[in-house]
């Protein structure tokens, strides 16, 4: 659960030296900053989700995209199962939830009920903590570049860089 988790900074490396498959990193990415570190620990890939969700593309309802910009990553909450856990955004229904035994509870009914997003504080509105980075909406096409040219910018910062 949540209260054991491992963050992705120091879950990849030891993923990476503990398999010898691909390895792809997910959960708090959100910018090309957050790719290169992937990266630089070892990853071959890495999975953005929160980040597309404020996407013209992204078939939520504008409330949800514009809660997601107005958040920080201090607006989640995590949700726990005896075998996962969901992070959403902070409202009234999920702070419900936190308050219930989950053991009561299949994930799956709760999973059914994250929703579109119309009713910002009644539906289950999925977000990682990446959602503090999101400050537009924009299309996906611009999202991908604005990640290219930032991990592009950040690899040249290191490269910069003097050892130490």
């Amino acid at each position: 659960n949540a209260i054991n988790a491992v963050a992705t900074l120091p879950l990849i490396p030891q993923i990476v030296d503990a398999v010898s498959i691909p390895v792809i990193a997910a959960g708090g990415i959100g910018d090309g900053r957050g790719v290169t570190a992937a990266f630089a620990l070892g990853a071959e890939g890495v999975l953005l989700g929160t980040r597309f969700l404020a996407t013209f593309e992204c078939p939520i309802h504008d409330n949800y995209k514009n809660a997601l910009i107005k958040a920080t990553e201090m607006d989640t909450i995590t949700i726990d199962f005896s075998t996962f856990s969901v992070r959403l955004l902070k409202n009234k229904r999920a702070i419900e939830l936190k308050n219930v035994r989950m053991n009561d509870i299949s994930p799956w009914e709760i999973v059914k009920e994250v929703g579109r997003g119309d009713d910002t504080e009644r539906e289950l509105l999925g977000a990682g903590q990446i959602a503090g980075l999101i400050k537009t909406c924009s299309s996906v096409e611009e999202v991908i570049e604005r990640l290219i040219v930032d991990f592009n910018l950040t690899v040249k910062k290191l490269q910069n860089l003097t050892s130490f």
